[in-house]
Formats: structure tokens, sequence, C-alpha cells
């Protein structure tokens, strides 16, 4: 089993400055989704923060990438892998100076949100000796430091957020009363195909302006995104795409058991495609802060589950 570690400082995420908002819902899609949410439930209103982020947060494709969707910019409040809910006064400070019509309901949402702060509320937490351990550096501070997320990625990719649908009515079925619960998770599969729509029509737009090679690419994406995340992948680029779309809503953290995964969409599609989109991927993988890929390793049983994308990988790497 071998387990990949890169921890790269990205150097493509957009900085806040720099985006162009025509809403306060795009300046602050999470918040304004939370505050928004017809129901005083906390899970439901972080579903309704996810979904707004989807339909609101301004998006684009990068030049001649081969895949879209991005890292996201910093929000000063957002709902993330390892933090829970998670707010920057600092950035909502800066958005206070930058965007003076919208200073009402920023200073708003920081006085809301401050308390909600999930790592101030565990570091408020902590008793005394906790805290001088945490000092001493005998433990981790947890208050400081959220964590990391793993997904399922194998059952986004096999089932589609259609067939997760399925999955979710049928245990909404078996745990009854819990329906507030069920409905946020169907809440956060429609972020995800709200922002697969959003690229395909994004790259739709951008092709009819495009030079024929890059049209190629673009028009190539938006009929990925007439497929995926709906659906499984046909292929190991529609793989790949719907892949980097969930991996990038998930804040960029752990891949996880790549190779796993994927392999079976590696195997079914044109060798010097699939490689070219692997490198494409690892490159994008280099540009950001991915760490924690693993490849190769044994089943529950012993079995070697070591397959062609693994040394792919290597070669790759």
């Amino acid at each position: 089993m071998v387990y990949f570690y890169q921890k790269y400082e990205p150097d493509s995420k957009p900085e806040r400055t720099s985006v162009m908002v025509h809403s306060f819902a795009e300046l602050e899609p999470f918040a304004v989704g939370f505050l928004n949410a017809p129901i005083g439930d906390r899970e439901y209103r972080i579903a309704c923060g996810m979904l707004s982020y989807a339909q609101h947060l301004p998006l684009h494709l990068k030049e001649h990438c081969t895949f879209a969707c991005h890292v996201f910019p910093e929000l000063g409040v957002n709902y993330t892998y390892g933090d829970g809910i998670k707010v920057t006064p600092a950035l909502l400070e800066q958005e206070i100076l930058q965007y003076p019509e919208y200073a009402e309901e920023l200073r708003s949402i920081r006085d809301t949100f401050i308390p909600l702060d999930t790592r101030r509320m565990i570091s408020e937490s902590l008793t005394q000796t906790q805290r001088d351990l945490a000092a001493a550096k005998v433990c981790i501070p947890m208050g400081d430091w959220g964590g990391h997320a793993n997904p399922d990625y194998n059952m986004l990719l096999q089932l589609g957020t259609n067939g997760l649908r399925d999955k979710n009515n049928a245990f909404r079925k078996q745990n009854p009363g819990k329906d507030l619960f069920y409905d946020a998770l169907i809440l956060a599969l429609d972020a995800l195909d709200i922002l697969g729509a959003r690229y395909r029509n994004l790259a739709l737009e951008k092709a009819e302006i495009s030079d024929p090679e890059d049209r190629t690419r673009l028009l190539r994406i938006a009929e990925a995104f007439t497929n995926i995340p709906m659906n499984p992948p046909r292929n190991f680029f529609e793989a790949c795409q719907m892949f980097w779309l969930a991996f990038c809503f998930n804040g960029i953290d752990s891949p996880g058991r790549f190779d796993q995964f994927m392999g079976p969409f590696y195997d079914n599609s044109d060798e010097t495609d699939r490689l070219l989109c692997l490198e494409a991927l690892w490159q994008l993988f280099q540009e950001t802060r991915t760490w924690n890929l693993c490849i190769s390793g044994s089943d529950e049983n012993g079995k070697d589950m070591t397959n062609q994308l693994s040394y792919d990988i290597l070669k790759t790497a």
C-alpha cells in the first residue's frame, strides 16, 4: 500500500478581492442560505447554506484546463469538511471596506456567526487542564484544527446523485421522524447537481467565443455534465470530472483509495485518453493542497488490489 502525501500551497486559488460580485448572495452565499432557511434546525440550515453556495458563488473555467471546477475563494462564513461552520472575521472586515453598500449586512453576519463558529465553540469548551496539555504540546488542541474528510467517492461514482437520492429515500422509510436530516441530505445532492449544471452552461457559453481547439475541450466538459453528477460516469474522463467537482466542493482534502474507486472507469476507457486525463488531474493535485492519496493495498481478505491505474499513477507521479 502506497500513500502519496503532497502538500503544495495553492497557486490557482482566486483572491477574494479579485472576484466581481453582483449581489450580496454572491459575496457570502453560505451565510445567506443559512440565515434564509425556512426551518431553524441547524443541520438543515447548513444544507440550505450549501445549496445557496452552489447557486450563487461566481464560477470561472480555468483556461486550457481539462476539467471544470476550481479551488473556490475564501468566504467570510462557510461550511468546510474539517471545520464545520467557519468564520473568518478579518475577511468580513475586508469585505466591509471593499463593499460599503453591503456593510450593514456584513456586520450583521459577523455578529450572528461568530458565536456559531465551530472551532470557537470547541476551543471554549476545553478545560484548563486540556489547555495546559495543548500548550505543552502533549496533545493537539482540536479547537484550533478541525480535521479531515474522506467521503465515499466510490458510492458517489457508482450511484450518481440520483442513485444516492434513492438510497436516501430508502433509509428515510427505515427511520421515521428523521425527515429534516434526510431533507438536508437531498439539498446537499441538489447543490452538487446545480454546480454541474452551472459549469455546463458556462462551458457552452465560452465555447461559442473560443478557438476550435479550446471549443473542443469546452464542449467535452459540457457533454460530460449532461450525464454527471446525476448518473454514474460513462468513462474515465467523466469519472475524473465528477470526482474533481465533488473534491473541490468538499474543500480539497484526501482523495483516499483513488485507484480502487476510479479503476473500473479507467479500464473501460481509451488508453491514450485515460493517461492524458490522469496527467491533467495529477497536475491539479500538484497545484492544490491535495494529500493522502492511497494506491494498491489489499481487501479485507488479504487479496492484492493493485490494478493498472495503480501502476500508471506511479509512472505519472
